[in-house]
């Protein structure tokens, strides 16, 4: 063990307004979030789980001293777009096959926390993304709900687009009369005024 070395320091000056991201996972990590970060971005993170990172948060930002402010929440979400919905499976289960089986265990474990334990097993363990690109039959669960919820939020969203043309076009409509019957307002005063000013 040297005891010469110097202590690498920073080449320029520190930025004391920098923000703090943690990409935390686990309970203890996520609850240090909370106390000390300025925003919490979860990867791989089931929505139907969400609630329970935001309570792990409020609990670190309980012991930091400042229960009323959370760090904001930004989710990391991997995104596959393709011509049909088979082709889009195959690329999710790639991408989430490739988590699972070759970046340690990390995101197995995290997935088996939140009660997907079932399709990470043995098969998980043996399978490579590399190679197969796909889970084992029981982790398209995960996948199936996250599809099944975006869905169903597209679904809303569109109603919503509808609406708010449906919206529009009454608007539109309405703002049409109103414009004719202003035209109409001022002709009728126009010729009112000729009228009475061939009178006098």
């Amino acid at each position: 063990m040297t005891t010469t070395a110097r202590a690498l320091k920073l080449n320029v000056p520190p930025a004391p307004a920098l923000a703090i991201h943690v990409a935390a996972l686990g309970d203890a990590m996520t609850r240090l979030a909370g106390k000390l970060a300025d925003a919490w971005a979860p990867f791989l993170y089931p929505w139907s789980q969400l609630a329970t990172g935001v309570e792990r948060l409020r609990e670190g930002a309980t012991r930091g001293g400042h229960p009323d402010r959370l760090p904001e929440i930004h989710p990391t979400v991997p995104a596959v777009v393709a011509d049909t919905d088979a082709k889009a499976r195959e690329g999710a289960a790639w991408f989430v096959s490739f988590y699972v089986t070759t970046m340690g265990t990390i995101y197995r474990d995290s997935l088996t926390r939140q009660g997907y334990g079932r399709g990470r097993g043995g098969g998980a363990r043996g399978q490579r993304a590399e190679v197969h690109g796909r889970l084992p039959a029981d982790a398209e669960e995960l996948l199936e709900r996250e599809a099944d919820r975006l869905r169903q939020q597209a679904e809303k969203s569109a109603k919503v687009v509808e609406r708010l043309r449906a919206e529009l076009r009454e608007a539109e409509e309405m703002l049409a009369r109103q414009r004719q019957a202003a035209g109409e307002a001022a002709r009728s005063a126009a010729q009112s005024g000729e009228r009475a000013h061939r009178r006098t």
